[in-house]
């Protein structure tokens, strides 16, 4: 893995352009610059110009609401399936995909993640459901977003004005092998005859040893150059960096579309759309009168509570809910809004591209990431952990699992980013590839050796109202086992209260903080992990009290630490 940015390098925040050092991963304290991706996997993909213009609207939308909720990634797949019928691929034209988003609108990444293939521009092919009979059906109402304008940006003032004012911009450079075996330091020099073009963000500059330079953000991981990044000589237009730059106005506020294609659903015909009623049980449930809790029988949703005799805590020091005084909590807290900055990371989905039951991986993995952004103060880099590699490597699989097992797999071992692995919604081996791999252009995938790895010091139980407030507030979000009734599957919005407790099955979630209403009505908030088209842009609100959907029953948590 190349050499990290010092503090000195990417921490310094200037109040005008001509100043020394810009860097959108730090103005004013806070950082715009959403998490370094990958083009190449699950294979090869030359879709850097897909990468590079969502990854800028995402950071420009960041910067438009000042870090405030929500953060909105971007669909690369959904662009790559549909922008352009010549791009896709192998390659393709960021005006082409301005154009697209202009006037069809993008959806978020939790409608379909990225594949690194080209499909046809199906509904299906822009955002998805999955069921665990292995039937996929296009959802019918969702969030697009959209641009207002885009345009070319020519001169190294021009460029540094754009940057500044209103974030990254996207440049075409030319590859060469020098750049392909960049590791740190200013590219000051390049020695190699160019390869193929390649589109990257620009999201500031700076100087060192009065030698100026780029901040340059690639999509080959994060275990490439400096962190994802690379820093080159600017004036000179070095590989071209400087003769082909563009940017696009977002639309902060989404528009929500409503799309039905009868003949998009596959392996299935003539049933209703799974996001109005997720296999709702038709007939009596032989489960019902059995305590989840204490049941091994197979679910629709399974995710289960950790058992704690068989996997031990392991703790190190003194839990919260022993030395927080409970009566000075606040009656509202929310890691989305903490003195008006998001530090949750993005909404995730366990239904696309396939159906996988990782309720279990991606709520632990969301709450150690979102733990890492906390414990950070919401600085660069953003980091958001695998879920692919924990269901690969972690004891569980896509028939379920529980949380206790992530933070063990975590203690004895370590979690890659999404940059190593993208979801695939599959179990793959373990083995090098399994944890963190990456794919020659047109050529075979290997393994990275070296790559960021984020473990955990010590995990545990919380129990009941007083501990989960006590563990949030004082290291951040935990994960917690709930039952699945068909009418939280159907939720939409407010806080929830079951009724009906036909219990469908055992389910993981994240939850990150409590609030109460006017009436007085005290709620927890949760992340669920079905994507942002469910309930509150895949959030929810649960009465607090009275173990809701058990949701009170067993939590667990663990303390992250980036090696």
């Amino acid at each position: 893995m190349g050499r990290r940015l010092t503090g000195s390098q990417r921490v310094l925040i200037c109040k005008v352009p001509s100043l020394r050092l810009k860097d959108r991963r730090n103005v004013n304290g806070r950082n715009f610059i959403s998490p370094v991706k990958n083009q190449d996997i699950p294979q090869y993909c030359d879709a850097s110009w897909a990468f590079s213009v969502t990854s800028a609207l995402t950071d420009r939308m960041r910067y438009m609401r000042g870090a405030s909720y929500p953060f909105q990634e971007l669909s690369v797949q959904a662009l790559i399936n549909c922008a352009d019928s010549f791009s896709g691929c192998f390659g393709g034209d960021v005006f082409s995909a301005y154009k697209y988003i202009k006037s069809v609108g993008l959806p978020g990444e939790s409608c379909l993640p990225y594949l690194g293939v080209e499909d046809r521009c199906t509904s299906q092919n822009i955002c998805r459901v999955c069921m665990d009979t292995d039937v996929c059906y296009p959802i019918s109402s969702y969030h697009k977003y959209y641009i207002s304008s885009f345009d070319a940006v020519d001169g190294i003032s021009a460029m540094m004005d754009q940057i500044y004012y209103n974030g990254p911009i996207t440049c075409k450079i030319s590859v060469t092998n020098d750049l392909q075996n960049y590791r740190n330091g200013i590219f000051s020099r390049n020695t190699s005859s160019s390869l193929y073009d390649h589109y990257v963000n620009i999201i500031g500059w700076g100087s060192e040893n009065e030698t100026p330079y780029w901040i340059v953000r690639n999509s080959w991981g994060s275990s490439w150059g400096e962190d994802g990044y690379f820093r080159i000589l600017r004036g000179v237009n070095l590989l071209g960096i400087e003769s082909s730059c563009s940017y696009a106005v977002p639309s902060v506020t989404p528009i929500s579309r409503n799309e039905t294609n009868s003949s998009n659903q596959t392996n299935s015909s003539n049933q209703t759309n799974p996001l109005n009623s997720l296999n709702p049980s038709t007939s009596p449930n032989p489960l019902n009168s059995l305590n989840p809790l204490n049941s091994s029988i197979s679910f629709l949703a399974r995710g289960f509570a950790t058992n704690w005799t068989a996997n031990p805590p392991v703790i190190h020091s003194p839990l919260p809910w022993t030395y927080v005084n409970l009566s000075s909590l606040p009656t509202q807290y929310d890691i989305r809004s903490l003195d008006g900055v998001d530090y949750s990371t993005p909404i995730r989905t366990q239904r696309a591209p396939q159906f996988c039951n990782a309720c279990w991986a991606q709520a632990a993995v969301s709450a150690l990431s979102d733990r890492l952004q906390l414990q950070s103060r919401g600085a660069w880099p953003m980091v958001v952990l695998s879920t692919q590699m924990v269901v690969n490597c972690a004891t569980g699989s896509c028939d379920g699992g529980d949380p206790g097992e992530v933070y063990r797999f975590a203690y004895m071992s370590s979690i890659s980013d999404e940059s190593c692995q993208v979801y695939e919604g599959k179990k793959k081996t373990c083995n090098g590839k399994g944890r963190c791999m990456d794919c020659r252009r047109f050529g075979e995938c290997m393994e990275v050796t070296a790559y960021r790895k984020v473990s955990v010091s010590e995990y545990g139980e919380v129990l009941g109202i007083d501990q989960m407030k006590a563990e949030i507030y004082e290291r951040g979000p935990i994960t917690c086992f709930m039952v699945v009734t068909e009418q939280f599957q159907r939720y939409t919005g407010g806080v929830f209260v079951e009724e009906d407790h036909h219990y469908l099955g055992g389910h993981i979630v994240e939850v990150v903080g409590w609030g109460r209403t006017e009436e007085g009505v005290e709620y927890w908030i949760g992340r669920n992990n079905w994507g942002e088209n469910w309930g509150e842009k895949g959030w929810f609100r649960i009465m607090m009290g009275g173990n809701n959907l058990l949701i009170e029953s067993s939590c667990s948590w663990g303390v992250p630490f980036v090696h």
